[in-house]
This record gives C-alpha cells, sequence and structure tokens, in this order.
C-alpha cells in the first residue's frame, strides 16, 4: 500500500508544500480547542492536496471543525484516514464521517484516493459516506480502501452507492474511474461479494481487487469470476483465506483467459486442491504478464503440484511461485521441483519446507456439484427395471452364488456367496479340510456350515440361526415399591422450561441455581398452590416453596423475559431458608403466560386459617395373607417391618412431621396440628429506601458514565434502572440510579434550575449534564454525567421529567401527606363540647385554640405574642400588623402587663424600668437600691419629700428623705431622674396637648445610649454615654465603592448601614459577590463581627434571589478555599477562620437555600481534618456546620 501511494504521489506531482500530515501522533481531538493545530495547517496551506490525519482519535466535535476549514480546499486530492477513530464509540464515528463528506460535498474536490482502513465503523460508517460516495467528488476517486473496517453489510452499500453512481455520471455523459479496490477482514460474505462483483462489472475499469480474509464462499467466488470477464484491466486478484474449495478454483480458472494484463494471482489457503490447482494450471498459459503465483496452504497434492510447475516453467514472466504448505510428500516435491526445472528453482518462494506431507487417508476431494448430479442419475438409471445392462446383483452373505440381473451367468469375482470362488457359502457344501486324494485324512465334521444353521436351505427363514430363549429365575424375590414424589395430591397448573437464579447477599451477585421445568402445582384439598422446579437430569429440587398472597413478580432490571421475587421460606435444600429468586424465560410470550398464572394462583390461594377440606380415607384393604417362607432378603425387611430385626419402632409420644404442604395429610386421615411458638420474638423491622416520600417521575433502564478529568475521557459507572423522584413535601426533585443486581448507588443528586440536559455530540440517545453534589459516594463530588438510553424517545422522556422537576422547584404540596391530614382531622375532632376537668380553667382546646389565632408570632424569635402588643416582648421587632402611630409609640404605651422598658420616658406599673425619671407614689411596695434622691435605684421608687436627705445606701425599703439634694450617683439620666432597675410606679396621665408648640423635653437618651443614635431635636442634658454607636454624621463620611473596592478594618467600624454595601457590589455576579466576601473576612476583627455578619446576611439574600443557588455555592466553597477554581493559578483571597465563621453564620440563616447548606457542610466535613490544622479552637464552628 506504501508503495503505491508513493506511486500515485509520483503520478499526480504532489509537493511536500501541498501536504498536511498528523500522521502517528495520537492526537485525542475531542474539541475545537484540541483541533487548533490541524485547523490552522489547513487553512494556512492554500493549495492542500494531501491531508494524513492517521493514527490520530477525532471526536464529533473537533471534526466539525476540520470540516468546516476542509470546505475552502477543493484542492484536496488525498484524503488518507485510516486509524483515526482509536478509542471512540462507534456512534461517534458516523456523524464525523458525514461531517468531513459534506465539507468535500460542498467544496468540489476531485478526491483521487480515499483510505478509511482501521476504523472499526461496520455498515453505520458505509452508510454515512453515501452521500459522498454518490456526489460527483466520487467521480475522480480511482482508490478505495476499506481494510479491516467490520463492514459485514456495509459491502452491499458501498456497491449500491457505486451502482448510483455509474448511473448518475453515465447520465452527464462522465464515467467512474476506480481502479483499486482493497476490503480485507471485512467479513463481506457471499452477499457482499455478489454486490461488489455487480458494481465492479458495471465500471469495467478495475486494476486491482484485494477481498482477503471474508468468508467467501463458491457463490461469491463464481460472482468475482464473472467480474474478471468484465474487467479487462485487472492485474491484481487476491481472493487469500477466502473458502472457495475445488468447485470456485474451477470457476476462477475458466475466467482467468479473460484477465491477460494479470500479473498477481494470489489464491494462498482457500482450499483449492488438487482439482483445482489441475484447473488453474490448464488455464494459466495464456497469461504471459503473470509475475507472481500464490497456491500455498491449499492441499494440493502431488499430481496437482507437478501441473502447476510444468505450466510455470513455460512462463517466462513469472518470478514467483508459492506452493508452500501443501500436501506432496518426500516424492512429491521431487517430482514438483523436477518439472519446474533447475532453471526455474529460484521461483519457488519461500520454497517446500512447510510441506505437510501426504495424507494417511487420502485426499477427500469435494466433488464438483454437476459430477454430483450425474452420479445420481446414474444410480436411478441402476434402478430402474427398464434398463436390460448387467450389471451385480446386491450384496449376500451365506447365500448360493448370485447371478448378474439380466444374465444367466454366474458372478465370478470373490463374494461371500457360493460361486466359482471362494466363498464362505460353500462351506456348507464343500470340505476344505479334506484330501481330496481320499478318504482316509478327512476331519471330522468338515463341510458344515460354520456361519449358518445346521439345516441347509434356500437363504429363507429357516436358515436363520434362532436366539436361545434362556430364562433365569431370581434367587430373591423383591416386592414392587411405589416411589412417591409428593405431588400425588396436587394438581399441575402450568409448567415450562426456565432457568432460576437466586441473589447470593454474601457474594452481592445472582449465581445460577438449575435449568428444569418450572412448575405451579396446586393441592387438590387444600386449595394451596406452590411453585416446584428440579434441575435436569439429575432431578434434584431448587425450588419448592408455597406462593402466598403477599409475594409479588416483578420484571427483573427491566427484562420482559426475567421475573424476581422473594419467598421466607423455601425448601429446596431441607430446611426453610428466607430466599430472593429471578427465573429467566426463552421469550416475552412465555413469561408473560407464567406471570398470568402465578397470581391467578396467588389469587385462589386460601385465606391464612381458613379450615382446609380433608382427604378422603382410603377404604379397608383385606387381610394380608400369610407370608411364605423366603430367603433372606433386604426387601422382606421393608415388607414385614414388624418382623425385621433392624426396623425401627415408631414412637407414639412424637407427633408426626409435616415434611411440605404437599404431603399436609397421610393415609389415614390423621391431620398433625403443630405450632411452635417463638422463644424470642422480634418487632417487625421496616426497611426504608429512602423514597417512600418521592414520586417516581420517570423510570428505565441505561448505562451511565462520569467524566473522568485526571484520565481525560469517560468512564463506565453502571448499568441499570435511573430515576427522577420528586419530593412534594418539600418540593425537590433528585436523579437516582442503582447498578443493576448489587443494587449500589451510581448516581443520587437534587435537581437544580441552572442544570441543562444537553445531547451528547448530536447522539439524541445520549444525554450529559453536571452536578456540584452527587452523593452517590456519600461525600458530595463534582460529576459531569452521561446517561445512554436505548432510543431517542426514551432519552426525551427522562429530559421531559427532569425539567418538570425543574420548573416545579419549591412548589410544595401537602394535600396528600397523611400527616398534614392527620394533624388537622386531630383539630377538627376536638371535643369542644365537654372539656376535661384540666381543660376545665382554660375554656377547653377550642378556647386555647381561639387564644392562639389572636396572637401573632415574631417572625425573629418565633415567640406567640398578644394581637394589641406593638412589639415582640423578647426581641422588641415591631408587630407587622400594628398601626403605624402604635409602633412609633411602642415604648411610650403603658400598660398593667408585664413589659421590658429600656429608656424610656413614662412610669410604667409593674414593669422593668431602666433609667427612668419618674417619681414614684408614697406607699409602693418594692425592691430599693439606694434613696431615691441619691438617684440611684432598684426596685420602686419612695416619694420625694422636699427636705434634703443626706446621701445614703438603701437595700430594701426606701428612707425619708429629709430634703430634696443633688444626686449623689447618675447613670445616664439627666437629674432630677433616677436611676430605676425593677417595677415603676404608676405616673399620673400626662395633660392635653395644647395647639401651640411644646418645648422638647429632654430625651431619655440623652444621659445614656446603647446601640442607637440621639435624634437630632433631643437636647443633650450632659455628656452623652455612647456603646456600640456612631454619630450620625461619620456614617455620611464612609465611601462604599471604595470599601468594597478595597475593604479596610477602620472604615468597616463605621459602617451601620449593610445595606449600602450591597448597592455597591455587583450582586448579578456570583463570583464577585463571593470575592468580596473573602475580601472582608481579612479585615473582620471580632470587635466588626457583628457588622460583617450583616453585611455578609445582605449580601448573599440579595445574590441568592438573582443567581443560580448552585453557582453561587461553588463561588463560596471556592472562596473557602474547599474546592478547586476552574481558572488557572487561582488563589483563594481570604482569611480562612474569618472566611469559615462568616459562612458558620449565613448558613443557619432562612434566606440560606437549605441544599446548598448541607453542600457547604458536607465539604467542610470532608476537609475537617485540615481546618483543624489551621484553625486553633474550631469546635464550636463544626457545630455550627452540625459537624
Amino acid at each position: 500500500m506504501a508503495d503505491n501511494l508513493a506511486a500515485n504521489l509520483a503520478k499526480f506531482n504532489v509537493k511536500d508544500d501541498r501536504i498536511v500530515s498528523f500522521e502517528g501522533k495520537g492526537i485525542k481531538l475531542d474539541n475545537a480547542q484540541t483541533a487548533e493545530d490541524i485547523v490552522r495547517a489547513i487553512e494556512t496551506c492554500t493549495n492542500m492536496e494531501i491531508l494524513n490525519l492517521a493514527g490520530n482519535t477525532l471526536g464529533v466535535e473537533a471534526a466539525q471543525e476540520i470540516a468546516n476549514a476542509l470546505q475552502s480546499r477543493p484542492t484536496l486530492k488525498f484524503a488518507l484516514w485510516k486509524d483515526m477513530f482509536t478509542g471512540r464509540l462507534r456512534s461517534e464515528i458516523p456523524p464525523s464521517l458525514r461531517s468531513l463528506s459534506s465539507a468535500m460535498i460542498i467544496a468540489g474536490t476531485q478526491l483521487i484516493e480515499l483510505d478509511l482502513s482501521d476504523n472499526a465503523f461496520g455498515p453505520d460508517g458505509a452508510e454515512a459516506i453515501r452521500s459522498l460516495l454518490t456526489s460527483p467528488v466520487a467521480y475522480t476517486i480511482q482508490t478505495l480502501k476499506f481494510q479491516n473496517n467490520g463492514l459485514g453489510g456495509g459491502g452491499v452499500i458501498i456497491a449500491d452507492c457505486l451502482k448510483a453512481n455509474h448511473a448518475r455520471a453515465k447520465k452527464e455523459g462522465k464515467s467512474l474511474d476506480l481502479r483499486t479496490f482493497i476490503a480485507g477482514r471485512n467479513r463481506l460474505e457471499n452477499p457482499g461479494a455478489k454486490a461488489l462483483s455487480e458494481a465492479f462489472s458495471l465500471l469495467g475499469t478495475l486494476e486491482q481487487i484485494e477481498v482477503i480474509q471474508n468468508g467467501i464462499q463458491y457463490e461469491g467466488v463464481a460472482a468475482i469470476a464473472d467480474c474478471i470477464k468484465h474487467s479487462p484491466n485487472l492485474k491484481i486478484l487476491n481472493l487469500n483465506d477466502n473458502i472457495m474449495t475445488p468447485r470456485g478454483a474451477i470457476a476462477i480458472a475458466k475466467a482467468l483467459p479473460s484477465a491477460t494484463m494479470l500479473e498477481t494471482l494470489n489464491l494462498g489457503d482457500c482450499l483449492v486442491k488438487s482439482k483445482g490447482a489441475l484447473a488453474i494450471a490448464e488455464n494459466i498459459e495464456g497469461l504471459t504478464n503473470l509475475k507472481e503465483l500464490i497456491l500455498s496452504y491449499n492441499e494440493i497434492q502431488e499430481d496437482g503440484g507437478e501441473a502447476i510447475a510444468k505450466t510455470c516453467s513455460k512462463l517466462g514472466s513469472l518470478t514467483t511461485l508459492d506452493l508452500d504448505g501443501n500436501h506432496f510428500g518426500d516424492e512429491g516435491k521431487t517430482k514438483v521441483t523436477n518439472a519446474l526445472g533447475t532453471s526455474k528453482l529460484s521461483l519457488l518462494k519461500p520454497g517446500l519446507d512447510n510441506d505437510e506431507g501426504v495424507p494417511s487417508d487420502g485426499e477427500d476431494e469435494e466433488e464438483p456439484e454437476n459430477e454430483k448430479e450425474e452420479k445420481e442419475e446414474k444410480e436411478e438409471k441402476k434402478d430402474s427395471p427398464e434398463k436390460t445392462k448387467s450389471v451385480p446383483a446386491p450384496f449376500v452373505f451365506g447365500s448360493s452364488a448370485p447371478k448378474l440381473v439380466g444374465s444367466d451367468e454366474p458372478n465370478k469375482p470373490f463374494g461371500f456367496g457360493t460361486g466359482s470362488g471362494f466363498s464362505f457359502g460353500n462351506l456348507g457344501g464343500a470340505n476344505i479340510f479334506a484330501n481330496k486324494g481320499g478318504d482316509d485324512h478327512t476331519f471330522k465334521g468338515a463341510g458344515t456350515a460354520l456361519f449358518s444353521s445346521s439345516t441347509a436351505g434356500d437363504g429363507g427363514d429357516d436358515n436363520i440361526e434362532k436366539e436361545p430363549d434362556v430364562q433365569f429365575e431370581a434367587l430373591v424375590h423383591l416386592d414392587k415399591v411405589e416411589v412417591k414424589t409428593g405431588e400425588e395430591d396436587d394438581d399441575e397448573v402450568y409448567k415450562h422450561r426456565a432457568k432460576l437464579f437466586r441473589f447470593d447477599k454474601d457474594a452481592g451477585a445472582w449465581k445460577e441455581r438449575g435449568v428444569g421445568d418450572m412448575r405451579i402445582l396446586q393441592n387438590k384439598f387444600t386449595k394451596k398452590s406452590r411453585l416446584i422446579m428440579r434441575r435436569d437430569i439429575i432431578l434434584k429440587i431448587c425450588c419448592n416453596h408455597l406462593i402466598t398472597k403477599e409475594m409479588e413478580m416483578k420484571p427483573n432490571a427491566g427484562s420482559n423475559k426475567s421475573l424476581v421475587w422473594f419467598t421466607t421460606s423455601d425448601y429446596a435444600d431441607g430446611e426453610p431458608k428466607p430466599e430472593q429468586l429471578a427465573l429467566r424465560f426463552k421469550t416475552p410470550e412465555i413469561c408473560a403466560d407464567f406471570l398470568a398464572a402465578f397470581n391467578k394462583a396467588k389469587d385462589e390461594s386460601p385465606a391464612p386459617g381458613s379450615t382446609p377440606t380433608k382427604k378422603p380415607e382410603p377404604a379397608e384393604k383385606p387381610a394380608d395373607k400369610p407370608a411364605k417362607t423366603e430367603p433372606f432378603s433386604f426387601a422382606s425387611l421393608a415388607a414385614n417391618a414388624e418382623k425385621a430385626a433392624f426396623a425401627a419402632k415408631a414412637s407414639p409420644q412424637k407427633s408426626p412431621v409435616k415434611v411440605s404442604d404437599g404431603d399436609a395429610y397421610r393415609e389415614d386421615g390423621y391431620e398433625p396440628d403443630v405450632q411452635f411458638e417463638p422463644i424470642v420474638k422480634l418487632d417487625k423491622v421496616e426497611i426504608s429506601s429512602g423514597t417512600e416520600n418521592e414520586d417516581d417521575k420517570f423510570t428505565h433502564r441505561c448505562k451511565l458514565y462520569r467524566f473522568d478529568k485526571d484520565a481525560s475521557q469517560w468512564k463506565e459507572r453502571g448499568l441499570g434502572d435511573i430515576s427522577v423522584m420528586w419530593n412534594k413535601r418539600e418540593g425537590k426533585g433528585r436523579v437516582l440510579m442503582r447498578r443493576e443486581q448489587i443494587l449500589k448507588l451510581c448516581c443520587n443528586h437534587l435537581i437544580t434550575a441552572e442544570m441543562e440536559l444537553k445531547p451528547h455530540q448530536g447522539n439524541d440517545k445520549f444525554l450529559v449534564w453536571h452536578t456540584y453534589a452527587d452523593f452517590a459516594e456519600e461525600e458530595p463530588r463534582f460529576e459531569q454525567l452521561a446517561a445512554r438510553f436505548k432510543t431517542a424517545e426514551i432519552a426525551g422522556r427522562f429530559k421531559a421529567a427532569f425539567e418538570e422537576c425543574q420548573q416545579n422547584l419549591g412548589k410544595v404540596d401537602l394535600s396528600e401527606d397523611p400527616e398534614a391530614k392527620s394533624a388537622e382531622e386531630a383539630i377538627e375532632k376536638v371535643n369542644i363540647s365537654e372539656p376535661t376537668s384540666s381543660q376545665a380553667e382554660t375554656g377547653g382546646m377550642a378556647a386555647f385554640l381561639a387564644k392562639q389565632k389572636e396572637k401573632w408570632n415574631c417572625s425573629v424569635c418565633n415567640l406567640a405574642n398578644e394581637k394589641s402588643a406593638a412589639s415582640c416582648i423578647a426581641c422588641q421587632t415591631a408587630n407587622p400588623d400594628a398601626p403605624a402611630d402604635a409602633v412609633d409609640n411602642k415604648t411610650t404605651d403603658s400598660g398593667s402587663g408585664s413589659k421590658f422598658t429600656f429608656g424610656s420616658a413614662g412610669g410604667n406599673t409593674g414593669g422593668f424600668t431602666f433609667g427612668t425619671g419618674a417619681a414614684a407614689p408614697a406607699g409602693a411596695g418594692g425592691f430599693n437600691f439606694g434613696p431615691p434622691a441619691a438617684g440611684f435605684t432598684f426596685g420602686n421608687t419612695a416619694p420625694a419629700a422636699p427636705a434634703a436627705a443626706t446621701p445614703s445606701f438603701s437595700f430594701g425599703a426606701p428612707k425619708p428623705a429629709a430634703a430634696a439634694e443633688a444626686p449623689s450617683f447618675t447613670f445616664g439620666s439627666a437629674a432630677p431622674a433616677t436611676f430605676q432597675f425593677g417595677a415603676g410606679v404608676a405616673t399620673p396621665p400626662p395633660p392635653e396637648k395644647s395647639p401651640a408648640k411644646e418645648e422638647p423635653k429632654p430625651s431619655l437618651f440623652a444621659g445614656f445610649s446603647f446601640g442607637s443614635v440621639p435624634k437630632a431635636d433631643s437636647p443633650s442634658l450632659g455628656g452623652v454615654q455612647t456603646f456600640g454607636a456612631s454619630s450620625a454624621g461619620a456614617e455620611a463620611t464612609v465611601d462604599y465603592p471604595k470599601f468594597v473596592a478595597e475593604p479596610s478594618e477602620s472604615i468597616l467600624e463605621k459602617i451601620t448601614k449593610p445595606e449600602s454595601v450591597t448597592e455597591a457590589v455587583d450582586c448579578t455576579s456570583p463570583g464577585t459577590v463571593a470575592s468580596f466576601v473573602g475580601k472582608l473576612s481579612r479585615v473582620m476583627s471580632n470587635k466588626t463581627s457583628n457588622t460583617s455578619n450583616e453585611i455578609v446576611d445582605s449580601l448573599l439574600a440579595t445574590c441568592f434571589a438573582q443567581n443560580s443557588h448552585s453557582i453561587l455555592t461553588n463561588e463560596l466553597l471556592v472562596t473557602m478555599g474547599l474546592i478547586k477554581s476552574e481558572k488557572k493559578d487561582f488563589k483563594p483571597d481570604s482569611d480562612v477562620e474569618n472566611m469559615l465563621r462568616l459562612m458558620a453564620h449565613a448558613v443557619g440563616q432562612e434566606y440560606f437555600p437549605p441544599s446548598s447548606a448541607k453542600i457547604i457542610s458536607a465539604f467542610v466535613k470532608k476537609d475537617k481534618d485540615v481546618l483543624s490544622n489551621k484553625i486553633s479552637d474550631c469546635t464550636d464552628l463544626f457545630r455550627s456546620f452540625q459537624i
């Protein structure tokens, strides 16, 4: 082939600058990026004539890119694309070939050679290049090479393309120019050989035909012989290693005189034999151009080899003669060399060293079909009564001399009858041992028949020796023993041959149990049915158990010929054992009939505890006669058990054992009722598969693959049923798949909104998607998965179910939830008319529920508050349903209930006051810490006295003060305000407001401020003590864009409005948000941890609302350093410990999606040991992640 290519290159004067070759590079061309070098080379070589991509592996996407470049290269002449799809799926090759073919058609190339050898694409590949072979591009093709492509039926497709293109070219006034066709090792067989021969005969241009090792038999060889007659320019014919036989060799030999240009004839290893060799020797004398003749390993014997040698000695152009490996023998080899002549011995290449010698049993030649027919006709004529030709009579053994049919003369040659010569028949009449000279030395009995009866006859029945009638009386008479199978009381409902399997838990695999007839038997009396199966030949029981109502047979792994079920008690091994069994039938129809019979038997089986019909008692047998005295025998032990010395005595105390349900009734009518109570009662364990609360939206069998980044290739993950599950209670969907037989998880991940199913490289049966957290291996892993279904329709249904779950994400449906229904029913069924004694005080359950409806739940702490309360009594969160004025004045609202007031101005009765300035009325009891005038009161304040009071310390009841003094201790209040910690005394109602504008009163926040900023209109009454707050003027000076670009701790301390930071960050970009959170962690400190948490909460809540949850989760994991970024040389810009603290706070918030929280927690758990080394005290942090 290389010589042919070199000759073509020289013939067409192809220069090196017009060759683009990547031969033998081993490049894996998966996509556009990997094909860049080839595309660039094609675009650079404007006059490209040769494109050599041999020895690489081409994917669909890369093929499309190369095809796009080829569309502008009409100069292409040689497409050398052998061994171009190594390691590719067979489904990937046809799309690639279609892309390249279309490109050449669009470019209008004038192709000369197309080499697609060593690409195992089969008939699908031949179909993919149909458009190319039927286009004008193929008009100029001179060489087609399809070596080792597994074409099979693809040979017929290529032949059809050649014939169709020939007709098209003929209409256009043109013709095809195909000269070389090579298609070895393709299993073309007779159909392909016949179709191609017909196409070659139409063209009449073939010079080289090579179809080695294609399983072509006589019919295909005869078609090739006819093609030779129509190919006058044929130079090379190579049919090596086909099943030619002598008949095919004769057909080829008869066509050889037409091939006057023939130079090479290779018929090696074709079973030519001697007859075929003789025919070839007769027909090659006129081939004056013949240079090479190969007839090795053809079982040719001496005569055939000698004939070939004599003819070849006359051919002056012959340079090679290969006759090695035939059946010449030493003498035959000498004759062959002598016939060839001394001057021509050099033609024998490689010689005759591997000659296999003369076969011991002679040559078993195949007779030509016409000779067989002639032979049959001759035999028919022999049997015809109309013919009178003398033929030998049929063979006779022991009869008198046979006569020729139609003649009176006896048959002279030796035979086994009597005649003129020696025969065994004349022994009966002649004394062959007697002395012919006299009677003195004769043997007694000489002349008696040796091989016949003593009576001589004419050959009738009397001459046949009678067989002796010998009878032997038995020394011991054995009684006939009736063998019971245990099925005497059963009717056979169903029977068919099948193969049984059982699941081995230890090995985790199915194991074959036996092949035989599976039967369904029904007891005539109990009406119970059972499955029983015996293995072929040995008849050992491999299945024997009752059919119960709870049994359920299901198709095994989606197969319509196999069923699987579970039984708690299978008696195949004698002892009852729980077994999971599977049964496989030959066809789906048989399987369906068995399943119908099984279900019918299950429906007809009696309910547990029902009374069965008793078996009728057998009729009384007559009294046995006294037994005769017989010799000792083992049979007598069975017949007379009561007399036998070794017979076992029955124990009347023991209950009979019930062996099986078929043997439940004995002949005496006794029915045992044996029950065994368990010593240890085990509670029923409910096995949970994790899918109880999910609906199955889709389930079908497929093959799953995962992409291995390290190896850069797809790897098979398992074969089984893939399911799309939907959880109504949570509004979530997931993809679940278990491998067949072992049921191990190979896919288990949630369905998220950003996931997208795409066809894999244009194949509609192959869907690809990726998930950030697949829990098939328990630990979450990023996976790129692909599922291949049997048909595109099944793949479409999977995609539809997948997208339906995406559309319904978050939609919770509790209408069919049994727990929700039971809760509602329990509330509705509460009897409110008759309350119990424990409910009498509160008015019963109905009254309690009515009260609960009148309350509102705080959104922060979830505490139930009174409906009239303006704010939560625990965390001061405003009531969302309260009027606006009530919310503004919530701190001054007075009431009798217990309240918490911090810095309020009004006195409250029975409340908790801190820093109020109201004077307490007289007589109010309470707890005082210091006299009222002293300024610090812990408890209720005493009435102020006009007299001055000396500063004192009081713990308990207040002392009367003589006169007012300046407060000796003031904590955050203005004089004469006091510091109160406890319940205050009710103050008189405030005076009615006058139309005139009132002077602003001193604010209670003037003396003490905790976490708030004083209003501008509140006059300050002294030194202001502020904790955790900044002035309004400082807030206005924060440059948020600058802070977002480069966070600093000094600016972070001034920020009180996290939403302002959020506005300065691009929350539509998850990567930007995650990057800023990482920068924030670097400047965060214990002092600014609360502010940082608020900023992160505002940012993430906004970003989660505007983007895909999984993308943001992935970016956060990258920033935390838990997964690698797809960007090269990326390093997370964050503080590990602070970042972990920020995320520990964030995952517990309501805005954080639960699925994202689980993913982050899982990755933190995975790297727990690494994080523990980086962080000193991380126990609390891990607890926040539920680790």
